[in-house]
């Protein structure tokens, strides 16, 4: 399958028998995984025409529908059968700069220059939850496995984790010497790990007393609190 530009995403959906490519130009194509000829994926393939450079693309756990974040616009929501918006979300605040997505929990979640963060469910098509970032511009963000906290990366050199339904900071801001490029939960939710430009990974303890990762684990990364 060919894009008319670059392409920057790609995702598949929870069992793997649809592909989804997002392109510079706004272009999606969902294409069928299972193996055939051009001309016959051609006549199974969904082409999804959107504004801006995708920047994220989230299946609904069922497959049946597709998040699509672009740099410029609202979250959208498509319905894969009939190739059509079902739920465009509010204009975000500044360029999106930043996008998570967990497909087992049908959440998407974006972030922009201007620190304002939203949680999107897929199946639902609505907001479930939208704040403000006090670290400003949101460079990277990401979900826990059971979609209930979330953590950003900002650009004032900090990682920061929040509970998505009550939006409340869980602990205090962890500081970081440079930018920050990365960050990413542990399986059960209880630690943050975090990275960047100061070449150092943190591993941070969010709830009291949970020991999400055991001190003989990496023990070359920096550990806080």
């Amino acid at each position: 399958m060919h894009h008319g530009g670059p392409v920057k995403v790609l995702a598949f959906n929870a069992d793997g028998t649809k592909l989804a490519s997002g392109a510079t130009t706004g272009e999606v194509l969902v294409s069928p995984t299972e193996v055939m000829d051009e001309d016959a994926a051609a006549a199974k393939r969904v082409t999804l025409k959107n504004t801006g450079e995708i920047l994220g693309l989230n299946f609904s756990n069922d497959g049946l529908r597709l998040a699509v974040a672009t740099k410029t616009a609202a979250v959208q929501v498509w319905d894969l059968a009939g190739a059509k918006v079902v739920y465009a979300g509010p204009a975000p605040d500044g360029e999106v700069t930043a996008f998570a997505r967990r497909t087992e929990s049908n959440l998407a979640a974006i972030g922009t220059a201007s620190g304002a963060i939203q949680v999107l469910d897929i199946a639902a098509g609505k907001v479930v939850s939208q704040w403000q970032a006090p670290g400003g511009r949101v460079l990277v963000l990401a979900l826990s496995r059971d979609g209930q906290r979330l953590a950003a990366a900002c650009g004032d050199r900090t990682a920061r984790a929040w509970d998505v339904v009550t939006k409340k900071p869980i602990g205090p801001p962890i500081p970081h010497e440079g930018t920050l490029r990365t960050v990413a939960f542990s399986n059960d939710g209880h630690s943050l790990l975090s990275g960047g430009e100061d070449k150092v990974v943190k591993i941070t303890a969010l709830d009291p007393g949970a020991a999400a990762l055991p001190r003989t684990a990496m023990p070359w990364c920096k550990r806080s609190a």
